[in-house]
């Protein structure tokens, strides 16, 4: 779970459809294209492209609008507030339910979250972390674990596999790329590699992260961590 940090201002999707709906059908339910596929653009390029909870690859072929506080406790306002909407993926991987699709499933009183992609101080990423695969809170709390696990399914066995094969492949790659390029990987070369991971200084409508991104992050930040010790 990567943070997203939301705009303070509306996306011109949204006010789009409020200005020509002329505040008589402003609903989720009559919230369609062009105006749906618009604000679909938007999150895409906000997010950079990476479903908000389990960090997979995710497009217009399979991009969902998911709401932070559940659609059925929202109110119409907060249905299309920007900062309650986040987008993710299908939510199956190898026929296994995970993000919003697990979520979904659950009983209306057990939907909501205390982790959220949209949070600060702390955000999700000061609260979590990988651990040889699995993603797990930082400090053991057994409520972040419950979303984890219980309410979002992201250590089902399709996404553990996904994010260990992502691991090993980008271990690999670092090391293949020093031997062909002939050089040993310094801190600024390190912090350099993270920077373009973490898309540092991408203009927003060129951001796109890769998936499982912050495996990456991690992996380069324990290696400039050794690098500064040695």
């Amino acid at each position: 779970m990567k943070q997203i940090i939301k705009s303070k201002t509306e996306p011109q999707a949204l006010v789009n459809y409020r200005v020509d709906s002329n505040g008589l059908n402003y609903t989720w339910t009559s919230f369609q294209n062009p105006y749906k596929n618009d604000y679909k653009i938007y999150l895409l390029k906000e997010q950079g492209h990476i479903c908000a909870y389990c960090m997979q690859r995710i497009s217009m072929d399979n991009i969902k609008v998911e709401h932070l506080k559940p659609r059925h406790a929202c109110t119409e306002i907060e249905k299309l507030n920007d900062h309650n909407m986040v987008a993710v993926c299908k939510g199956v991987k190898d026929a296994e339910h995970h993000c919003d699709t697990k979520r979904g499933n659950l009983k209306p009183h057990l939907q909501a979250l205390s982790i959220l992609p949209t949070q600060s101080n702390p955000s999700c990423e000061d609260l979590t972390h990988f651990v040889s695969g699995d993603f797990k809170a930082k400090d053991g709390n057994s409520i972040i674990e419950d979303d984890i696990n219980t309410k979002l399914n992201l250590n089902c066995n399709a996404l553990k596999t996904a994010r260990n094969s992502t691991e090993q492949g980008f271990i690999e790659g670092l090391i293949t790329k020093a031997f062909d390029n002939g050089f040993e990987w310094t801190v600024d070369l390190l912090t350099s590699e993270l920077n373009n991971i973490l898309q540092i200084g991408v203009d927003f409508e060129q951001r796109r992260f890769n998936e499982f991104c912050l495996i990456e992050a991690n992996i380069l930040n324990q290696k400039i961590e050794f690098r500064r010790t040695v």
